[in-house]
């Protein structure tokens, strides 16, 4: 390749694959599109390397290969691939012709933002994660948007209608609105409820389970916003001592029992 200042740079060395002394391989060269043909002079084999002439001369074709290559694009409605206008989000192949006149095969990733949607579980809500796209979360009811929720994935610290807003720099959408109901406590099983102290508190809080049938699982504290801060699993019975974040504020204890159910406590940061 050459450079703006007109210095040449190798970028492969092109070989026969049966070179011998005195071929006289590069003798001629010739190239059409992608196909490279270097003359051989000298060569004294075909192709099958046999049937040999002394000195009769070869021609070896090289065809400029490249590899395939993967993308990941998002627009808010229709989206232009090559021959394909793309309004539904999905993985699509293009083969487009290359600077140098060979077939290049394009794999496409493609979102169309206008058709994302909520996904939701006991603790969380969640849209696709994609490439350069970036997320806030509002409150539907208040139209207000969640300070510090602008992940794919949100965590509410209390029950409400939720959407997020998407945007790629070019485009902006919005999903419909989804109702989250926030669980604290499961029918028939009062002796697992967990008890957090002091509380309110300036640094660390504690958490009683009980000795007996304890909600053994994963805990989380996740703030107002639906970021996690902690992360712990398999706890078990006992006291567990958690360090809260240096911010003042209000913080949900999560905790998900291994047979799936939630048990929540909410504690006061000063």
């Amino acid at each position: 390749s050459q450079s703006s200042d007109g210095e040449w740079t190798e970028r492969t060395k092109l070989i026969a694959n049966d070179r011998a002394k005195d071929d006289e391989f590069g003798y001629a060269v010739a190239i059409d599109g992608s196909d490279v043909f270097i003359g051989a002079n000298r060569e004294d084999e075909d192709d099958n390397n046999g049937n040999t002439a002394s000195a009769a001369g070869s021609v070896y074709v090289f065809k400029l290969s490249l590899p395939e290559v993967t993308m990941t694009r998002s627009a808010c409605g229709l989206f232009e691939f090559g021959s394909q206008s793309l309004t539904e989000s999905g993985t699509y192949t293009e083969v487009f012709t290359n600077q140098a006149g060979g077939d290049s095969t394009v794999t496409l990733i493609f979102e169309n933002l206008e058709t994302a949607f909520i996904e939701k579980n006991d603790t969380t809500l969640s849209v696709s994660e994609i490439e350069g796209v970036t997320y806030q979360w509002y409150n539907c009811d208040t139209q207000t948007a969640i300070d510090g929720a602008i992940q794919h994935v949100f965590s509410p610290a209390e029950s409400g209608n939720y959407y997020v807003e998407l945007s790629n720099g070019g485009c902006i959408s919005e999903t419909s609105c989804s109702l989250f109901n926030l669980l604290t406590s499961v029918e028939g099983r009062a002796d697992m409820e967990i008890q957090a102290f002091p509380n309110p508190t300036t640094q660390r809080i504690s958490i009683a389970m009980p000795s007996t049938n304890p909600p053994t699982g994963v805990v989380h504290v996740v703030d107002f916003a639906g970021r996690i801060h902690y992360v712990r699993s398999e706890v078990d019975q006992g006291i567990l001592h958690i360090e809260l974040p240096e911010a003042a504020g209000s913080y949900l204890i999560k905790i998900v029992s291994r047979d799936g159910s939630i048990h929540t406590a909410r504690v006061i940061k000063k």
